[in-house]
């Protein structure tokens, strides 16, 4: 049935029972009327309040009803974030005038911060739309960049600080986001570090970031000395301000590596195998070397002179080699596809395209269930590849040529734990083979870089099994 009812103007807006009846029937009818008129008068009164008495006028049954106020966090704000909720709506004062909508919209915002100083959890992701003025690549990175532990860390970043106004936010965000992103990558070691600093170098710059030793050296040599996690903005500011380089930054490291032998380094250098065939060679001497700067990387001459012989990698340029450069994800693709003759392939990679370089080596291995990609939708080019991810496609390099499929797990490095899942066989397998081994105090660091000769190195140990020979030979 429809039913109209004649109210006075000035009525009181609240919970009524309207009685109905008919002919045959009667019965009462629960109703709650609005007066529109209270919606402004409530503002107003709202905006004489502060702290408690704006949230305990704001939680009344009546401004509950006139406000018609809707938002999923407003339980929570209401229950547990009382006190902070009217501190950060005090702040967004003036209301626009008394314009419902405006004041509603604000409230929601005030909700989202008031719980975040009291810290009480909640998917912030879902509520960063009512701050336009957020950094739009931050918002992007915090959503779908950093993973469940990264948002997980800039959230805690974020809770406990009493924010109480909307640009405070926008730059604990940016910060909290900046945090995280170096901290927690989605795909392990340092070799993001750089692209995260370019990204947002002029919000870095105005924070007090002093850029000199950033840009007198190599990126990654850089990154490597940064990376780490960090408990705040400020301590990563300190760190970042605090990098020096003592010697030349393209030297090496001292004490072992993780594949046996004595190396480190710096910035990423192309590895071109050719499509020719060729044998190995051994007894190398200083007269044999095929490149001239191998000076510090003895233990990988013999590998180096067998795959230089071989036409699978090639030097870049003058006679060196490089050998303490980092190799990118690409570039260990090119190495491994020319070693195993593998070929063909298809991929979907958003960052591999058929006019990059590098674009038949990662459809190859991609087609051959080699490489997989990150969580993101990306192969990772131009990124340094860290040990763990090289030993694992090198392992499944070794499984599509029939190599390997007898090897047994024999090790258990100190740092097992920080082994990514994907990628424990084969670090365990390929010691097992004697290909790997790991440094002196029993860790792998799988996070690390690999280099140019440490690649080399161990795709000669696995060439090698390819030739009827053994591994460590």
């Amino acid at each position: 049935f429809t039913a109209t009812l004649l109210l006075a103007a000035d009525f009181t807006t609240g919970e009524y029972t309207v009685r109905v009846s008919d002919r045959y029937h009667s019965g009462e009818l629960p109703v709650t009327l609005i007066n529109v008129s209270d919606k402004s008068r409530v503002i107003t009164e709202l905006q004489g309040l502060t702290g408690g008495a704006f949230t305990e006028k704001l939680t009344s049954v009546n401004t509950q009803l006139i406000l018609e106020w809707d938002f999923a966090l407003k339980a929570d704000a209401l229950s547990k974030a009382k006190p902070e909720l009217g501190e950060v709506m005090e702040r967004q004062k003036p209301f626009d005038g008394n314009e419902v909508g405006a004041f509603l919209r604000k409230l929601d915002r005030s909700a989202v911060l008031a719980l975040l100083n009291k810290g009480s959890a909640f998917p912030l992701q879902d509520y960063l739309s009512l701050f336009p003025e957020l950094d739009r690549a931050a918002v992007a990175a915090f959503s779908a960049n950093i993973g469940d532990r990264g948002r997980s860390a800039a959230f805690t970043l974020l809770s406990n600080k009493s924010i109480t106004g909307v640009d405070a936010f926008a730059a604990a965000f940016q910060n909290a986001v900046i945090v995280a992103q170096i901290s927690y990558p989605l795909s392990g070691g340092y070799g993001h570090i750089p692209q995260i600093i370019d990204d947002n170098r002029a919000y870095l710059s105005s924070k007090g970031f002093n850029f000199t030793v950033y840009d007198a050296n190599a990126k990654l040599d850089f990154a490597q000395k940064l990376a780490g996690v960090y408990a705040s903005f400020d301590a990563l500011k300190s760190a970042f301000n605090a990098v020096s380089f003592t010697a030349p930054p393209r030297g090496g490291n001292s004490g072992g590596n993780a594949f046996g032998g004595k190396g480190g380094g710096t910035v990423s250098g192309g590895v071109v195998p050719s499509d020719d065939g060729g044998g190995p060679t051994q007894g190398n001497t200083a007269k044999e070397l095929p490149f001239t700067d191998l000076q510090g990387v003895e233990w990988a001459v013999d590998a180096l002179t067998a795959l230089s012989e071989a036409r699978v990698i090639s030097g870049t340029g003058g006679g060196k080699f490089e050998p303490n450069h980092h190799v990118t994800r690409e570039e260990a693709a090119k190495m491994l596809a020319g070693a195993f003759g593998i070929t063909g392939g298809n991929a979907n990679f958003s960052d591999v395209t058929p006019d990059d370089w590098y674009y038949s080596y990662v459809t190859a291995l991609c087609g051959a269930g080699i490489v997989n990609g990150l969580a993101d939708g990306r192969f990772g080019a131009g990124e340094a590849i860290t040990r763990q991810d090289f030993a694992a496609i090198l392992y499944r390099a070794a499984q599509y040529g029939n190599i390997l499929r007898d090897a047994v797990r024999a090790y258990t490095p100190t740092d097992a734990a920080q082994i990514a899942d994907y990628a424990a066989e084969a670090v365990f397998t390929l010691c097992g083979a004697g290909i790997i081994s790991g440094y002196e105090d029993g860790s792998f660091r799988p996070g690390l870089p690999v280099t140019r000769a440490e690649a080399a190195k161990l795709i000669y140990g696995v060439y090698r099994l390819t030739r009827g020979g053994a591994a460590n030979d």
